[in-house]
């Protein structure tokens, strides 16, 4: 069991806003610009998460970003995708301010809510039914391997042309058609609260998980 804090702007009330954005190099570099920044500048609140999945719209089998604050269910677009979904225990009117930013560049399509915690998988796309963690539901016989990474935070240029390399494998070779990319920036104010050598938890000045 996990103990569910609430926040003093939240309560039991959490937000999300999904934003989709064709997954072109300079989107990439825009996009995850603007996130990097929060991090850099100290924007990113307690209790918020930036989540995105890049990878090829299963409906369509075009390439894709998703940028989340949180989110509902794959959206069809005919596009390489990156999906952005931010997060939030907070009210969507509170959610607003921090996405504006990501307004600002342009996205396909945009989807928002509120909910409770219990949303939260279902919006992130890691429910039982989800893309991410069913995806033979929707490609016929995919692996489902992840092979995560800490790093310290984002490298622009290399993010770029792993994207462009990762929707270049997966459109050529329909066995990885189902392939994704995930970056998950969270709050990390609880974890650096604590110095590197003050317990066994490692990387504890990373940033993001890739």
């Amino acid at each position: 069991m996990h103990d569910i804090p609430d926040t003093e702007v939240g309560g039991k009330t959490w937000g999300y806003e999904l934003l989709v954005y064709e997954a072109r190099p300079e989107n990439v570099k825009r996009v995850f610009g603007a996130a990097r920044d929060m991090i850099r500048n100290g924007s990113q609140p307690v209790g918020m998460t930036i989540w995105s999945l890049i990878g090829l719209d299963p409906a369509t089998g075009k390439p894709s970003i998703f940028h989340y604050g949180e989110k509902k269910t794959l959206l069809a677009v005919k596009k390489h995708i990156d999906i952005i979904a931010v997060i939030h225990n907070a009210p969507l009117a509170h959610l607003r301010a921090y996405t504006l930013r990501f307004h600002a560049l342009s996205p396909i399509t945009t989807e928002s809510g509120e909910g409770t915690f219990l949303d939260v998988p279902r919006w992130m796309l890691i429910d039982a039914n989800s893309f991410a963690c069913d995806t033979s539901r929707f490609i016929p016989m995919p692996g489902n391997i992840r092979v995560p990474v800490d790093v310290k935070e984002h490298n622009l240029d290399a993010l770029a042309e792993m994207v462009d390399e990762l929707l270049r494998f997966a459109v050529d070779n329909s066995d990885f058609a189902a392939s994704f990319a995930l970056v998950e920036q969270y709050s990390m104010h609880a974890v650096k609260a604590k110095g590197e050598t003050d317990s066994a938890i490692p990387w504890r000045e990373h940033d993001l998980l890739m």
